[in-house]
């Protein structure tokens, strides 16, 4: 890197999930048939958008939506969003379109809450794995709290955890369902955390500390498999609400990352200065999609259908490959796999005798397989050795029977 760039420039770690998948890439490129766990996206031939939000977006195009949004986000779209949530979780809270702020995807709304409730050197608490906190952490200089949170445990971290490091954090960040894990929390769980941020700005009041925040990312909430449902944490602790900042988007739940929406549900203050950070680096929502969104979330019976069947083809998918797993582990092999909770993933352990970057490369080069390792999300090489995260929204169904063919033809070398 040129010495004469930003110490921030510097210091700027690449993805390395970025560079598996470049990997994968490279290898189709010469043409050799992959087995593709490794993006968290979909394949549009596998996982289309809704026919209905696709159409409303070209019909915005058509007929010259295309002028900048205000910066909060087209009020129609805050105006359906807060009908969608009052669909599918009855807060009993006051919430108004104002306490939604829309960006280009959730990304840049996860990034300026980092810039909005921090200061360099403020602390900043989760768990690992998990997805990209540290570069966010490093990007805007704060002090990295971590819990981890091992295979045994679901890689979700145990509430005590939480709540015996709350003293001195600035902001905790959750992710529920779990990327990379496909796990979520128990309601119990998820209520006792939300409980004890409650009780421990109630402990600040007076003392002159900044207040505590709680950045929850729930883009997979709708996709909880079982009888389990997704429960909101402002729906298990309503005093949570001047502290909470959800994240939510189209990206994951309808299949759309491509489709730049995301969106906030905050404090009106908050997103307030949310909305201006993204909006002087230009990460507004393109108004056609903002407009179509509005559209299709409106249309209640359209986006029930459509999850139903995202939902039922992608917790099968994902029983499918667990079945495989298991299946060779029933015949002795040293393989498992946690069964799938909700998300587009499943948490995979192997015994190797390398490292796991050895191990993918390998596995790559000579099996066809792409995966993602947990140390890529921030958890211990040591503890992560032979545990991988696969994604299933971007493979098909004959990639997955070539993954059951390719692992045998591994695990019996």
């Amino acid at each position: 890197m040129d010495s004469g760039l930003s110490k921030l420039a510097n210091t700027l770690k690449e993805s390395s999930i970025l560079e598996i998948a470049q990997k994968v890439r490279d290898k189709k490129a010469e043409g050799i048939d992959m087995i593709n766990f490794t993006v968290g996206d979909y394949s549009p031939a596998e996982f289309p958008i809704p026919k209905f939000l696709s159409d409303r977006v070209a019909h915005y195009y058509q007929t010259g939506a295309t002028n900048y949004s205000p910066p909060t986000g087209q009020v129609v779209l805050r105006e359906a969003l807060k009908a969608y949530y009052e669909k599918n979780f009855d807060l009993g809270l006051p919430i108004e379109f104002g306490n939604f702020a829309v960006a280009s995807g959730a990304r840049p709304l996860i990034y300026t809450t980092f810039r909005a409730i921090t200061d360099p050197g403020d602390t900043v608490l989760y768990s690992v794995p998990s997805w990209n906190n540290h570069h966010y952490i490093g990007m805007c200089g704060c002090v990295p709290k971590v819990i981890s949170s091992p295979w045994e445990q679901a890689y979700l971290p145990k509430v005590d955890d939480i709540i015996s490091n709350l003293e001195g954090v600035r902001l905790l960040c959750l992710n529920s369902p779990l990327n990379p894990s496909g796990t979520h929390f128990e309601d119990d769980d998820l209520k006792a955390i939300c409980d004890a941020v409650v009780a421990e700005n109630k402990r600040r009041k007076g003392t002159g500390e900044k207040d505590l925040f709680m950045l929850f990312d729930m883009i997979y909430f709708q996709f909880v498999f079982g009888d389990k449902k997704f429960s909101h944490p402002l729906k298990l602790c309503p005093e949570l609400n001047e502290y909470f900042i959800g994240i939510d988007g189209v990206s994951k739940n309808f299949c759309g990352t491509g489709v730049r929406v995301g969106w906030s549900l905050a404090p009106k203050d908050v997103n307030k200065v949310l909305t201006k950070m993204a909006g002087h680096v230009g990460a507004w929502a393109p108004t056609p999609e903002q407009l179509a969104t509005a559209d299709f979330l409106k249309e209640t019976a359209e986006v029930d259908t459509y999850l139903a069947a995202t939902k039922d083809k992608l917790e099968g998918r994902l029983q499918r490959v667990y079945g495989i797993i298991q299946n060779f582990k029933q015949q002795g092999y040293d393989v498992d796999a946690i069964a799938p909770q909700g998300g587009i993933y499943l948490s995979f352990k192997i015994n190797i005798k390398e490292d796991n970057s050895t191990f993918v490369k390998k596995f790559i080069d000579e099996d066809h397989i792409a995966m993602i390792p947990m140390d890529a999300f921030g958890l211990d090489s040591d503890l992560a050795r032979g545990q991988f995260r696969i994604s299933v929204g971007a493979c098909s169904d004959d990639e997955i029977s070539r993954f059951e063919e390719h692992l045998g033809r591994y695990l019996k070398k």
